[in-house]
């Protein structure tokens, strides 16, 4: 007798959920992210030049298809003993089911989704850890189920695309071989390896594993909110019929409407519950009510906004969170590309002035903002250069865009024994039932707006961190605005900008803000200027030391702007004639779908890519007089009482400090502190 396959269990309790209900809660998530979401996909995907109706086809595809790895006796079994674990891993055993009849390149990238949509691949990971030699295929109820999947388009996905491929029910194996799997997917190793095109490639990969993972979340979100009685088993909960597809798409509180030709054009915006505006950007800044909550006054009718106020240069900045950057040398006129994908031309010309004092922040997040709208990005990701992002900066954003919008993610720690370095989750992933892991927003730029590191951000592009794919699937659909650049002559300096060009590559937009500081011209470079500037820069970043050296050495024969001054740029002007100058190209290339694994990325002895020297790198610690035992399971409390202290004295002194694993997170306690 055929049994019923089940996808989650409420622990400790007899409710289950079907594979099949689990499957359509994240076909009706998907369609309806989709929809919503159309107009900004469309624009990615445009430059992606993909289509998006194939677009859908293969997130479809891909959604029905990626928990198909349940089907196996052992997990079955297991799901009920509540006994789950790694050695059955439902998306390794899901490979050999998973075939569909899109064009092969397609048909592989439905398979890499499936293998990664809990864990972000790399070459070795499934060497990593033990599993089971061999699974038994329930065939019949696999057959089943795939054979409902005419039904389930037309119930979610009519309107959205043409089904024109379908999962292949035909040979389906008896039983998954652990070793055979293994080859399987270095075969998929080595056949994306040689793709051509990396950063297209990636770029889709990204986008869609982010929604991927969205979806799957949503659904299992609902199971973990339900409260059906004890012994039912859940089919759909997030049931939601195909909509028509005319072109109009309700995002969140704002009305896109694609006109017959054209891209779509934002009508309006109201304010949705809570606050958010995921899905588009306001069409201006929050209304003076916030600025006056934070002290300050509302203009008067008639008079210039201080956001959109021109001030002529000339004086140092005294902005919180600004970096006290290079000298930069005069441009002959035209050097510069007038409308580039990155320029200004959305709102004034392609660089501009900026104003000195608290208004400056201001005025980046107004320019920001209108070239948001003109590029169809839905959130906002803003950059600071040192290892510490700037609380200032995410002061001053929380009080503009709401402090529920705005998120801040300081540096992760450069922990070199970090449980989570091979990219595997920790503990028993689907220990918990139902198998919904906590997710960061903050970590993976999902909200509207997010302040965070420059090294967050590059290691966004190669396997650094856990979930850096879904990050960089969100940056996608971001402008990434680059606060300050590091110290000149600093790996961490190239590094950003080989990471904005491999950004301006993928489509993303970025502005940058420059710094310019005049210095008089002296044969000798070793000099010091004959006077100091007096006093420390105010509101640098910390740990940025691009603001730290006051006495700059000067260079001969340099010609330096004529007033100092800060200006708001595209990339193009940053990367003009510029050729790669760090390895992070190659790195990114190597980490398209597999590759490196965030333990040789940055973790490692000898990592492959070190942003600041050893002695410069930082540790997250919590003081032992700050530490309770719950807080394992409080990790936004846990992150409040962290401190960053130099790696080095971990190093130096392991006997001092403890290790402690939370579900998702671990923390290192300071003894001694």
């Amino acid at each position: 007798m055929p049994l019923t396959l089940m996808a989650k269990k409420r622990r400790g309790r007899d409710i289950y959920q079907t594979l099949s209900g689990h499957t359509r809660d994240a076909l009706a998530a998907l369609c309806r992210h989709l929809r919503r979401r159309r107009p900004a996909l469309e624009r990615v995907l445009n430059e992606q030049d993909v289509l998006f109706p194939d677009f859908c086809q293969l997130m479809f595809l891909a959604v029905f298809l990626h928990d198909l790895g349940k089907a196996t006796r052992e997990f079955q079994e297991r799901l009920r003993q509540e006994t789950l674990d790694r050695d059955v891993s439902h998306t390794f055993f899901a490979l050999p089911l998973v075939r569909t009849g899109l064009s092969a390149r397609w048909d592989t990238l439905v398979q890499v989704l499936a293998l990664s949509h809990h864990t972000q691949p790399f070459d070795r990971l499934y060497y990593s850890f033990y599993l089971l030699p061999r699974v038994r295929y329930l065939t019949e109820e696999i057959a089943a189920f795939l054979n409902t999947y005419a039904d389930v388009y037309r119930h979610y996905g009519r309107g959205l695309f043409l089904s024109t491929a379908r999962p292949l029910p035909a040979g389906l194996p008896e039983k998954g071989e652990r070793e055979a799997i293994r080859a399987a997917v270095a075969a998929l190793q080595r056949e994306t390896g040689a793709w051509p095109e990396t950063a297209r490639t990636k770029a889709v990969y990204t986008l869609a594993i982010t929604i991927l993972k969205h979806c799957d979340g949503e659904a299992s979100r609902a199971f973990s909110t339900a409260r059906p009685a004890e012994g039912t088993v859940c089919g759909a909960l997030l049931d939601t019929v195909a909509e028509p597809d005319d072109g109009r798409c309700a995002c969140n509180g704002a009305q896109w409407t694609a006109p017959p030709a054209g891209p779509p054009v934002l009508r309006r915006r109201e304010v949705c519950a809570g606050g958010a505006w995921s899905g588009a950007p306001p069409q201006r800044l929050p209304s003076f009510a916030t600025a006056a909550a934070a002290g300050e006054s509302r203009p008067a009718a008639g008079t210039v906004s201080p956001t959109t106020q021109r001030i002529r240069p000339g004086r140092r900045h005294q902005s919180a969170g600004l970096t006290q950057g290079e000298t930069v040398r005069d441009r002959p006129a035209g050097a510069m590309p007038a409308n580039g994908p990155d320029s200004l031309q959305a709102d004034g010309p392609g660089t501009s002035g900026l104003p000195d004092g608290p208004g400056q922040i201001d005025a980046i997040l107004d320019r920001a903002l209108a070239l948001m709208r003109a590029k169809q990005r839905e959130r906002l990701v803003w950059i600071c250069p040192g290892q510490t992002a700037s609380p200032a900066v995410h002061a001053r954003l929380a009080a503009l865009c709401g402090a529920q919008n705005t998120g801040l993610v300081h540096a992760l720690s450069y922990f070199p024994a970090d449980p989570l370095a091979m990219g595997e989750p920790a503990g028993r992933q689907n220990g918990n039932g139902n198998g919904f892991a906590v997710k960061y927003g903050d970590r993976i730029f999902s909200r509207p707006v997010t302040v965070a590191t420059v090294d967050h951000l590059v290691f966004a592009l190669v396997h650094g961190f856990r979930q850096a794919d879904y990050a960089l699937g969100n940056l996608l659909t971001a402008l990434v605005v680059v606060d300050g650049l590091p110290a000149p002559g600093t790996g961490a300096r190239e590094y950003t900008l080989d990471a904005l060009a491999l950004l301006r590559e993928m489509g993303v937009p970025c502005l940058a803000v420059l710094n310019e500081t005049p210095r008089p011209v002296h044969p000798d470079r070793k000099a010091k200027p004959a006077k100091d500037l007096p006093g420390p820069p105010a509101g640098m970043h910390k740990d940025c030391a691009a603001a730290i050296d006051q006495g700059r050495t000067l260079e001969t024969g340099t010609v330096h702007a004529p007033l100092e001054q800060t200006r708001l740029t595209g990339t193009e002007e940053l990367l003009a004639g510029r050729q790669p100058a760090t390895n992070l190209a190659a790195v990114f290339s190597r980490c398209t779908l597999f590759g490196y694994s965030p333990l040789e990325v940055r973790y490692g002895p000898a990592p492959l890519i070190e942003l600041w020297p050893a002695a410069e790198r930082m540790i997250d610690v919590i003081p032992a007089a700050q530490w309770r035992p719950e807080l394992a399971g409080e990790p936004e409390e846990a992150a409040r009482r962290q401190i960053k202290i130099p790696l080095t004295r971990y190093l130096d002194s392991p006997h001092e400090f403890t290790v402690v694993d939370g579900p998702a997170e671990k923390y290192v306690i300071w003894e001694k502190l």
